[in-house]
């Protein structure tokens, strides 16, 4: 005999509470969106989603479940379903509009510009995979064989190694940045620029290496007395949740 959805759904994340262990079942049972809130704040999007739903499967003040809704948009935005966000978003803000809830409104406004910029950051990402895919279409050697200056050849390494990247290609990536690395730290003749940029492009897939890349990174384009190379170390630093050391006189 076929499930019911809703009963179907209801045991399926019961189940996976049960399973992730992170919380007693009594509580996830009895107290499902402060289990849901606790998952949340641990990055357990999928756990959080399973209890935010086992909260809206029973009876709820709208109050209530405008709240878990609101949660559980916020679970599944985090998680990647930007869909499944927007629905769950939209039931919600029908919720505090109807509430005539003046901060839940200002909350859901929040959300909904996250979700935009959450929609926004993967459409950038699969159009410069786009890009990244059909840049490696070219033969590398042949691109090269087409560059008289150095600098624009080891610039062509970098490209093509942020391309790797963007494509899930990490060893490629790593190859191609490090080669373009050794060549620009050359002491008689540096490439400040390459320098700089081969190592942001080695964060990308040596994250535990962030002090070491960064902090040189940065020191270079300081001398250097590059604003542009500043800024990009900067930026790279910030999406890393790095925080560089302090500068003692």
């Amino acid at each position: 005999m076929q499930m019911h959805p809703l009963v179907s759904g209801r045991m399926c994340a019961h189940t996976l509470l049960r399973e992730k262990a992170l919380f007693p079942h009594s509580m996830a049972k009895s107290d499902p969106i402060a289990a849901g809130i606790e998952a949340l704040q641990q990055g357990d999007h999928e756990l959080a989603i399973a209890a935010f739903s086992i909260a809206l499967a029973s009876e709820l003040p709208d109050s209530l479940a405008a709240r878990a809704t609101s949660l559980r948009a916020q679970s599944h935005m985090l998680h990647g379903d930007l869909s499944a966000a927007m629905v769950d978003w939209r039931e919600a803000w029908r919720l505090v509009l109807a509430l005539e809830d003046p901060v839940g409104e200002k909350a859901l406004k929040g959300l909904r510009g996250q979700i935009g910029q959450a929609r926004a950051a993967r459409n950038a990402q699969q159009a410069q995979q786009a890009q990244s895919k059909s840049r490696l279409k070219t033969d590398l050697k042949e691109q090269l064989a087409q560059l008289d200056n150095a600098e624009d050849k080891l610039n062509l390494l970098v490209e093509t190694a942020n391309a790797h990247i963007d494509c899930g290609q990490m060893q490629a990536g790593r190859t191609h940045a490090q080669s373009a690395l050794e060549q620009a730290d050359d002491p008689i003749s540096p490439h400040p620029r390459i320098q700089v940029l081969a190592r942001l492009c080695l964060l990308r897939v040596m994250p535990e290496r962030a002090e070491e890349l960064l902090e040189t990174a940065l020191q270079i384009a300081d001398d250097a007395d590059e604003p542009q190379l500043i800024a990009a170390v900067s930026r790279s630093a910030k999406s890393t949740g790095y925080e560089f050391k302090a500068i003692e006189f």
